[in-house]
């Protein structure tokens, strides 16, 4: 699962710059993409184990739903949106440092925003 916040979403009016201080506010982190492998994925039921390549469309149909699986626990219950914000948060934070900034603040929209 990969998560990140989508800087090209960042307007001017997301940016104030005041001498060496800068206010950013930054869209809330989404979950990019949900990858699996299918090469190193099985199917398992209580009756048997099936290989894909043993059931013409359960890869298709099985990494869909494993995917969209995926993807809700991530965004529900394993925490990652908060942790790429906080990662987003920290690297521009040091960014913008870098680039003469003295005083950085990083803020997240409100939804709807």
């Amino acid at each position: 699962v990969q998560a990140g916040i989508d800087l090209s979403a960042i307007s001017e009016k997301d940016v104030q710059i005041s001498g060496s201080r800068i206010l950013l506010t930054l869209p809330h982190a989404t979950i990019s993409s949900v990858e699996l492998l299918p090469d190193e994925s099985e199917v398992i039921d209580s009756q048997r184990k099936w290989a894909f390549s043993e059931y013409s469309g359960l890869e298709t149909e099985t990494l869909d739903t494993a995917r969209q699986e995926l993807r809700r626990w991530a965004k529900n219950e394993a925490g990652i949106l908060p942790v790429a914000e906080r990662l987003a948060t920290l690297q521009l934070t040091e960014f913008l440092q870098k680039l003469g900034f003295s005083t950085v603040t990083i803020t997240f929209a409100n939804e709807g925003d």
